[in-house]
């Protein structure tokens, strides 16, 4: 196999082990409500796919570090097996995170003996697979410590606020499309696509137009000083029904302080 590939796979497992650097054990192991997953899981899920669909099928007399890993980290492959609830994963205290981190490199340990031997295409193609399928958890990664964090009642920081940049730098535009016959979905020549971006097909777009920068929060939070949340002229149908429902006057992770004597008061 290429080197490349093996840097390409390395490079992969290290950012999904970076994202959870940061974190403390008690918010890798949280689960505070069933839409999301602890972070540990994360990383024993997507090393689960690469032993499920790599290790187990072409790395000759293969055996695994811990059978029970099988079931605890598919996530909803019917046809590898039953799997672990997710509305419960935060309730799978063993493995540890440090013998998840084991069973990350038992994986890593069999996949470049794999890659060193083996010319297979399938292996290739699979672990490729697995590349992009770790790359989509480290998104959902990011968007559970997220919420993890806003609900774990701690003052505990995941990134240093300096290194982000202000897009109130940027002039905000709109750029303007005329809209028509368009292509929908991966085209077929790119080396690599999931199954769900397939088949390629024309679809009639009407004209719209697109912010040339992320609206800022400073922005936002004019809209919603503005009465931007009680008035129905500037929702969607279901927007409005949410904010009825839910009576929701900001988004998700705000809180509403007032400054007394340097002070924030909740």
């Amino acid at each position: 196999m290429s080197d490349e590939l093996l840097e390409y796979y390395q490079k992969t497992r290290t950012i999904s082990e970076s994202i959870c650097k940061p974190l403390s054990v008690d918010v890798l192991e949280s689960q505070p409500i069933e839409f999301t997953s602890p972070p540990k899981w994360h990383l024993g899920h997507t090393s689960w796919f690469f032993e499920e669909f790599i290790l187990r099928p072409y790395f000759k007399n293969y055996k695994p570090i811990d059978d029970f890993y099988r079931f605890a980290f598919n996530s909803y492959y019917k046809s590898q097996g039953t799997h672990w609830p997710r509305s419960t994963r935060g309730q799978i205290l063993r493995p540890n995170f440090c013998e998840v981190m084991e069973y990350r490199r038992f994986v890593d340990d069999h996949i470049f003996q794999l890659l060193l031997f083996s010319d297979s295409h399938d292996v290739k193609t699979n672990i490729i697979l697995g590349i992009h399928h770790e790359q989509q958890h480290q998104e959902l990664l990011l968007m559970d410590i997220k919420y993890i964090l806003s609900k774990c009642f701690s003052s505990e920081l995941y990134h240093n606020k300096k290194s982000f940049i202000k897009s109130e730098s940027f002039a905000l535009e709109y750029l303007n499309f005329e809209g028509g016959i368009v292509d929908i979905g991966a085209d077929s020549k790119i080396k690599f696509y999931f199954d769900n971006e397939a088949p390629e097909f024309k679809y009639f777009q009407y004209p719209y137009s697109l912010a040339t920068r992320p609206i800022s929060n400073r922005e936002y939070l004019e809209f919603i000083n503005y009465g931007g949340y009680s008035n129905p002229l500037l929702w969607k149908s279901d927007g409005w029904d949410y904010i009825h429902t839910t009576k929701d006057l900001s988004p998700l992770y705000w809180e509403k302080k007032k400054m007394v004597c340097g002070l924030n008061i909740l």
